[in-house]
């Protein structure tokens, strides 16, 4: 009798343990949320926002996805992704596949070590930006043909490459320690400067991109993934207000 009577309470426990884990998913306070994001948006931005989001919500797990355009569409169209944080060119226009919640417009800027002779005064000639070396993206970053296209129509139609690599990190190294220059998002860089990089007194062509979080639109979106889209959302507000 009592073996029975403990048994009972063993399975009342785990009911409700289980109902306790049920109602805590709900409310967005448990399971596992996948992110995905360009490199330089999840160095950037994208960690940021996910640690603080852990700090309140202890008990749930991120998954987050550094890859490129290709990769990320791919796995979000095959439920591998809850979220991808992206810019609008990651969808095409006309799809009604994906849902696109808008974030923030980011221009693309010319950067480079703080103190660069290049990034003092007025601004780059079209001939200072022909005779300097660049640092590449790789041939799968979107971000490489921003960089040619935005050169060539400033009249820098070949850019001698010395570094190209998909290590965000490597990137931003080899421009703190050497002359090379990049085109970079400006949400990169840090507003205080203490990143050690600085940016062009030079306006690029083309209009600033608007990032956004990227849902499957057929896919029932959880408590969990629509309170970290608020919560980015509310994250990116602050940081553009101050």
């Amino acid at each position: 009798g009592l073996e029975l009577s403990r048994q009972g309470r063993a399975i009342r426990t785990a009911r409700l343990r289980a109902a306790e884990a049920v109602d805590f998913g709900a409310k967005g306070f448990f399971g596992v949320l996948k992110i995905g994001a360009p490199p330089f948006l999840c160095k950037g931005l994208v960690t940021g926002a996910v640690a603080d989001f852990l700090r309140q919500r202890p008990d749930i797990r991120i998954d987050l996805i550094p890859d490129y355009h290709a990769g990320l569409m791919e796995r979000i169209y095959l439920n591998q992704l809850d979220v991808v944080v992206g810019p609008t060119k990651f969808v095409d226009k006309g799809n009604s596949d994906l849902l696109l919640e808008p974030l923030f417009s980011d221009p693309n800027v010319i950067v480079g070590r703080a103190g660069h002779p290049l990034l003092t005064g007025g601004g780059p000639s079209v001939a200072d930006l022909a005779g300097v070396t660049w640092v590449g993206h790789s041939d799968r970053s979107i971000l490489l043909s921003d960089m040619e296209d935005a050169l060539k129509l400033l009249g820098v139609s070949t850019p001698r490459v010395a570094f190209q690599t998909e290590s965000a990190g490597a990137v931003l190294e080899i421009l703190k320690k050497t002359d090379c220059l990049t085109v970079l998002p400006r949400y990169v860089l840090k507003a205080d400067g203490s990143d050690g990089l600085a940016v062009a007194n030079l306006e690029l062509p083309g209009a600033p991109q608007m990032i956004n979080a990227i849902t499957l639109a057929q896919r029932t979106e959880t408590k969990l993934t629509s309170d970290f889209k608020a919560h980015l959302k509310d994250r990116l507000a602050a940081r553009h207000s101050g």
